[in-house]
């Protein structure tokens, strides 16, 4: 599943202060599996919470899916659960 544009209008038109990884997915139209592979490598900044964790809608629209592009940054060439 990739954003859409109504995914993206969605998240900008009700932000949330913050998303579990499982909203987080479903805001930008990725799997569970892949935002917490993307929190994993530090293409995804969680923050803790007494709850477990949540990532900031700043966070969100500042990821590079939001961007367009699915490439990683030269610093991360593969999610480590993918090796």
């Amino acid at each position: 599943m990739t954003a859409t544009p109504a995914l993206i209008r969605d998240l900008f038109l009700h932000p949330r202060p913050t998303y579990t990884p499982a909203a987080a997915a479903e805001a930008i139209g990725m799997s569970v599996e892949d935002v917490e592979g993307w929190m994993e490598v530090g293409e995804l900044e969680g923050e803790s919470t007494r709850d477990g964790v949540v990532l900031s809608w700043a966070e969100l629209v500042s990821s590079p899916w939001a961007s367009g592009s699915r490439r990683r940054s030269k610093r991360h060439s593969a999610p480590m659960w993918r090796r």
